[in-house]
């Protein structure tokens, strides 16, 4: 993930790669996509992932899911930087 890359655009990517990766006979579950997300965020999501990562059975969460908490970090750090 670009660091000027919003939460929805990089998560607009993993899903493509897991439908290409379907369309090539294998399976991108959402543990793995998750997985994928978390290991790949820039620095700045590490407090939230870590938080993620302490409360939440990672084999159960949804990537949707994820997604959302990510995307619900990102929208409160702008506010907070006065933007939006």
């Amino acid at each position: 993930m670009k660091d000027d890359e919003g939460v929805d655009q990089y998560a607009s990517k993993i899903s493509v790669m897991s439908v290409k990766y379907g369309n090539l006979g294998g399976i991108l579950d959402d543990q793995a996509m998750v997985k994928k997300l978390f290991d790949t965020v820039p620095d700045k999501y590490i407090t939230v992932v870590a938080g993620i990562e302490q409360f939440f059975d990672l084999k159960k969460l949804v990537f949707e899911e994820a997604v959302g908490r990510l995307k619900a970090f990102e929208e409160r750090v702008q506010r907070g930087a006065g933007g939006a």
